[in-house]
């Protein structure tokens, strides 16, 4: 884990703060158990903020994050979660 959020920080600080970026996918990090508080606290610092608390992944589990920059998190404010044939994974759509 130390090593994915060592070069996690090397990708936020490289990020332009011009354009509105949206960090999302599979992180393999439950964000549901206690172990991803280092991830959350790392993005909070670049002003990101985890932003759906629902399980995203057949085994009741949250794998998939979105981070919302501060100043764009009340332009999404509906997400919703469902199951695919393809995949242990569940679509996340952001609305």
């Amino acid at each position: 884990m130390a090593d994915f959020l060592r070069d996690l920080q090397i990708i936020l600080k490289a990020i332009d703060n011009v354009h509105k970026t949206i960090i999302l996918g599979d992180f393999n990090v439950d964000a549901l158990a206690a172990e991803s508080q280092p991830l959350k606290q790392l993005m909070q610092q670049f002003t990101f903020k985890f932003t759906h608390p629902g399980t995203t992944h057949n085994h009741g589990s949250c794998l998939d994050h979105v981070y919302l920059p501060k100043d764009i998190q009340n332009m999404y404010n509906c997400y919703t979660f469902l199951p695919t044939y393809f995949s242990d994974h569940f679509y996340v759509h952001l609305h």
